[in-house]
């Protein structure tokens, strides 16, 4: 009996643990595949990021549909994609400017904290507010995952 009811506590929390394990990894997947294209752009190849963005922002609706991630991990992700979709477009005659501009002003300040003088931001703050952002989410999916 001992062991049947052992059995059963240990297969149960398994399977608890799997569960979480699976929307932890969830989460982590999204930012790893952010990370390669984030590496990506910053390379000398650069190429066409939409599709890869296309990809994520599916695979994070999928994800949060199916319970593996929080809202709050979804709305950062989201709003990371925007960031980097609004980088990328091109726009010669800076036609995007005065909402892009909006934009990559209130993430940073929302990522760092501190007021941003430069409007826009330049791209080294932009970049490294993407980074500290990545980082944040980590920790968010480390924090449920204890």
């Amino acid at each position: 009996m001992k062991n049947a009811a052992f059995t059963l506590i240990a297969l149960v929390s398994l399977t608890a643990w799997m569960q979480a394990s699976t929307a932890d990894r969830a989460g982590y997947v999204l930012i790893d595949k952010f990370v390669v294209l984030f590496e990506g752009i910053t390379s000398s190849s650069g190429g066409d990021v939409d599709p890869g963005l296309q990809e994520m922002m599916a695979m994070a609706k999928k994800a949060k549909a199916e319970g593996r991630l929080t809202q709050e991990f979804f709305d950062r992700y989201a709003r990371l994609l925007m960031v980097v979709k609004l980088a990328m477009i091109p726009d010669r005659e800076r036609i995007l400017a005065p909402l892009a501009d909006i934009q990559f002003k209130a993430f940073v300040r929302d990522v760092s904290g501190a007021p941003v003088q430069d409007t826009p931001p330049s791209i080294a703050a932009l970049a490294k507010a993407i980074t500290q952002e990545l980082d944040n989410l980590k920790k968010v999916l480390d924090q449920q995952n204890r």
